[in-house]
């Protein structure tokens, strides 16, 4: 699932792990207690777009991931302004 776009794709076509980075870079995979979640919203589609604002758990999940990498982001700025002093 890439967590910006919210597209879940399905990996099942993919054999190789090589394979699955060079074409779906910037994409995570969905944690084990949500596969069911994942599994439910693509039906017999390769891949889905899943609403940013359902409330939904795979939605919840991606909201988090988001969260959590502007923190990072935010703080890896702070930290340099503070060693350019």
């Amino acid at each position: 699932m890439h967590m910006d776009t919210n597209h879940l794709v399905s990996t099942d076509g993919f054999d190789e792990v090589e394979m699955l980075e060079k074409h779906l870079a910037g994409y995570e995979p969905v944690p084990a207690h949500l596969n069911r979640a994942a599994r439910r919203a693509l039906g017999k589609n390769d891949s889905v777009y899943i609403s940013k604002t359902s409330g939904g758990k795979l939605s919840k999940h991606a909201a988090s991931r988001r969260k959590a990498k502007r923190k990072a982001e935010k703080k890896a700025r702070y930290n340099s302004k503070k060693s350019g002093r």
